[in-house]
């Protein structure tokens, strides 16, 4: 990049804050001073936020928005007299966007810059943050130097990038993973010819040889059962005998600001209870960034977030319309404009438990870098609502509880859970983000951390969500993970060999056993079940494998035995036990899998791209009702201590709010 100097000189570092003192003040004045002297903050005020960010809580102008409530338009007041520049309206008419044609628009929305305008030979470029003004304008090509600099909040910025380059961005968000690790080439023409062929030769072999298809479909039945029963048992087995060693903790000083994206679409029932839960996570507002994300479209959702209260930590992004509308798409399109060095999701129905982000944070820092991925439990709080719930609730209990344990455990690649899961930000954008034409992107990106070497891990914090228990909504949801599931099956043996040599023999069974024989179950399940209804002694005679009958009922037996052992150890704990009464009845919860997975491989075939959407807000939580005919309030955030001068801050610190009353934020 050129080494042009800047029109402006930087303004100093977000440490030197001298002392807070009323006055005159010039470019060298500390921005507190600044503030201070122009009625910003009152001098307590400004003392506090100077002790504070002495220990590095924060940049101090997201500390004194966070903490003190203050406008942005005022922390950009005090700015422009601080370090010379004149503060302008980046949505200008005389704007120019095509300054941007051959600069990274992402770096630009990151780095909350624009270059504005031609002003004679130089270009006004604007930042929100101008002591970074020389780093953050590194990446701009030479053509665009002498620069001047402006300044303008980071939302007004953000704003206008995205409102002038939709198009590009949207195109950027559907093509952000490498097209060798994406399933966007199954709706060409090639693919569904294959697709094609495959049915016409099954029908073929079904019609010419259906003996001989009976026998293999029975056999792969039979195989692929056991094959999932050995992994479940094994995973178990190892998981509950293994010897956990107590992590050493390392105190944290400094916490990271997260991210949580919390994809929405058609919601119209759960804005109110979404605030109110982000609002229960204990973590200093500063440091929380929360993006809620609708489709240009999806006028019910906006409507909606127009007409809630929403805190100054969550914004809504807006993505424009594209060639397809899936969840991946619309978290790609947002990664972009979060602050967050730590990316978290969840979904509109979501309760996480309020200790969760620091559970997180301390996670990440207390594990290796290749440790790029933290996943927690997710649980329901309408266990109760009906049977499809109370099976639900057991299913989940033995993935999250159990099975995804044994499989960190044995050190095989971990199908991702669409919430609750958070990465380290620089991994998740080296990897491209989100597939976005797979709709179960989850499970997608776990087996591509994998591949890359990274590993994910299990953490002791769980989320409460609402279970889908009506029939036909929970086979839509089904038949989108199982149609995800074959998508991404078929991404990854694209090249069986390259498969093994990233996974290794072990990682490379995991992902038959994962994708293909967990398929393989669900869509022949029935041809099982029909085992037990047929006359089975003159079918198998009649193949010619009477000999194996016995056999087989045994092992069913036995099988059946094994899931029931593996499912009442996994919902072993109090609030879990009370459901062990309904394990047997899993097998018909199970066969609705079959339905879904017989919609999800049409769908494969006729449109494999199409998200089927679950329906949230059927069940509001109803733990904590508020009030009759009274809106339910967010609850106090917590403050953070006052710190002195001379203190060194504890590791976490809780407080009561001040007595005046004072909307501070944690802690």
């Amino acid at each position: 990049m050129s080494s042009h100097p800047l029109a402006l000189v930087e303004g100093q570092s977000r440490h030197s804050f001298g002392s807070v003192r009323s006055g005159s003040h010039d470019a060298s004045s500390p921005l507190l001073d600044v503030m201070l002297d122009i009625g910003t903050l009152a001098p307590a005020d400004a003392q506090e936020v100077a002790n504070n960010a002495r220990h590095d809580w924060a940049p101090i102008c997201e500390y004194v928005n966070a903490m003190f409530m203050v406008d942005e338009a005022d922390i950009l007041r005090a700015q422009s007299l601080k370090c010379g520049a004149r503060i302008v309206d980046p949505a200008t008419p005389f704007r120019q966007p095509e300054l941007l044609e051959d600069v990274d628009v992402r770096k630009c929305i990151k780095k909350a810059i624009i270059p504005l305008r031609n002003v004679g030979s130089a270009t006004l470029v604007v930042t929100s943050s101008p002591t970074s003004f020389a780093a953050d304008t590194a990446h701009l090509p030479d053509h665009l130097h002498p620069l001047k600099m402006a300044l303008a909040t980071r939302h007004q910025i953000t704003d206008v990038i995205a409102n002038d380059h939709k198009t590009r961005l949207a195109e950027l968000a559907e093509s952000r993973v490498h097209s060798e690790d994406s399933c966007r080439h199954l709706s060409k023409p090639t693919s569904k010819t294959a697709k094609i062929l495959w049915l016409l030769s099954f029908a073929s072999v079904a019609l010419f040889m259906p003996k001989v298809l009976f026998v293999a479909l029975i056999g792969w039945a039979i195989l692929s059962m056991f094959a999932v029963l050995a992994l479940r048992v094994w995973a178990s087995i190892v998981y509950l005998c293994q010897n956990l060693k107590p992590r050493e903790e390392t105190a944290l000083f400094q916490l990271p600001t997260v991210s949580i994206l919390v994809p929405l679409l058609n919601e119209r029932n759960i804005a109110g209870q979404l605030v109110r839960q982000l609002s229960r996570l204990d973590y200093p507002r500063e440091k929380l960034d929360v993006c809620l994300i609708t489709e240009a479209s999806d006028k019910v959702t906006q409507t909606t977030l127009r007409e809630t209260i929403l805190p100054h930590w969550i914004r809504v992004h807006e993505v424009p319309k594209g060639s397809l509308k899936t969840k991946p798409r619309a978290m790609n399109y947002a990664l972009d404009f979060c602050r967050g060095s730590i990316i978290g999701i969840y979904d509109a129905e979501d309760a996480p438990e309020p200790d969760q982000l620091l559970k997180i944070v301390h996670g990440f820092a207390n594990r290796p870098a290749e440790v790029a991925c933290l996943q927690g439990a997710l649980d329901f709080y309408n266990p109760k609502q009906n049977w499809m719930s109370r099976c639900f609730t057991l299913e989940y209990a033995t993935w999250f509880r159990l099975i995804l344990p044994g499989f960190q455990a044995l050190g095989l690649p971990i199908p991702l859970g669409g919430t609750t899961v958070f990465f380290r930000r620089h991994v998740l954008e080296e990897l491209g983000g989100w597939d976005a034409h797979n709709v179960t992107e989850d499970a997608e990106l776990g087996m591509r951390l994998a591949k890359a070497g990274y590993r994910t891990e299990l953490i002791d914090t769980t989320t409460y969500e609402e279970a889908c228990c009506a029939p036909r909504a929970w086979i839509r949801q089904r038949s989108r993970w199982l149609k995800g599931y074959a998508a991404t099956y078929m991404v990854l043996m694209k090249d069986p060999k390259a498969l093994f040599t990233q996974l290794g023999w072990r990682g490379f069974l995991g992902v038959q056993l994962i994708f293909l024989c967990t398929l393989s179950q669900f869509a022949l399940a029935p041809l099982i079940l029909g085992l037990w209804l047929l006359p089975v002694q003159e079918v198998a005679s009649s193949t010619g494998i009477s000999w194996l009958t016995s056999a087989i009922v045994a092992m069913f037996i036995m099988a059946e035995v094994a899931n029931i052992t593996v499912t009442a150890l996994a919902t072993r704990r109090a609030e879990h036990r009370r459901f062990w009464i309904w394990i047997p009845t899993l097998h018909a919860y199970f066969l609705l899998a079959s339905l879904a997975c017989y919609k999800a491989l049409w769908e494969l075939i006729r449109d494999p791209f199409y998200w089927d959407k679950t329906s949230h807000g059927k069940s509001l939580r109803r733990a904590q009702p508020s009030p009759s005919g009274a809106k339910s309030p967010l609850p106090r955030p917590l403050r953070r201590p006052h710190v002195s001068a001379s203190e060194t801050p504890p590791k976490y610190v809780r407080a009561e709010p001040d007595k005046h009353g004072r909307r501070h934020r944690f802690q």
